[in-house]
């Protein structure tokens, strides 16, 4: 298959990761043999206390397509997104997890809808995979969302790929859990095309996810009071374009 035009920049956030890290970036590399595209993979080390940043080094020197920024404290996985906008070079940019949860065919399937849309957006088809307090969760979340924001989407929070000088449009009032929700809301209410997409998630295969913890959960309703007094209150005519959804697959 010929080279892609478009060109992927993928922030892999990772927070002791060491033993992750390199089956994520490898799975990229993997997905991506199909279609070619040009990859800069950033690896954004988050104040890693195991051997993350060390795991990072070695993979860079293995390839071109990778570089490194590092936080010498935890600052928060919304600051590495917004950070890593800001770092990216390609035409397109999304933020994966350092956990190895997604999948090389969740990959594959992101990777042939680059182009069709402004904005790629994933939900998991699996989500029996995750706790059924998890899952609770993300349905409320879900439909909060839907309901505060006149939206009809599956899921907020999945592998997603955007256009990148669009997302730098975006003007970013949290860093909390759900800094991505805010991301999704926003470029959809800009008026830019998005499409759905289902992928199939796995298991990590060490450590345990943060997403449940107390502070995340108290982050996403903070984030979430925050986004909706900002565009009720102060950008609502920048974000009341109607939305433009292509076809779903």
């Amino acid at each position: 298959m010929n080279k892609r035009k478009e060109s992927l920049s993928i922030c892999v956030a990772c927070l002791n990761e060491e033993k992750n890290l390199r089956a994520t970036v490898d799975t990229i590399f993997k997905a991506n043999e199909m279609f070619h595209y040009d990859l800069d993979i950033i690896i954004f080390n988050d104040g890693s206390t195991d051997g993350t940043l060390k795991v990072a080094h070695q993979i860079a020197k293995e390839s071109s397509k990778v570089r490194i920024c590092s936080h010498n404290s935890p600052k928060g996985i919304g600051t590495v997104f917004v950070k890593g906008i800001i770092l990216a070079k390609g035409s397109y940019f999304s933020l994966f997890p350092g956990d190895h949860q997604i999948t090389k065919e969740y990959m594959v399937s992101l990777f042939q809808e680059i182009g069709k849309a402004d904005l790629i957006l994933s939900y998991p088809f699996n989500e029996e995979i995750r706790s059924f307090k998890r899952r609770m969760i993300s349905k409320t979340f879900i439909k909060i969302y839907n309901l505060l924001f006149g939206l009809n989407l599956k899921y907020y929070n999945g592998p997603a790929f955007f256009r990148t000088e669009l997302l730098n449009q975006i003007p970013f009032v949290t860093r909390f859990f759900s800094y991505h929700a805010e991301a999704v809301v926003k470029f959809i209410k800009s008026g830019f095309s998005y499409v759905e997409i289902g992928g199939l998630l796995k298991e990590r295969d060490y450590g345990k996810s943060s997403a449940l913890k107390f502070h995340s959960f108290l982050g996403v309703l903070l984030g979430t009071f925050t986004l909706f007094v900002d565009i009720k209150f102060f950008l609502g005519k920048a974000f009341a374009r109607k939305p433009k959804p292509n076809s779903e697959t």
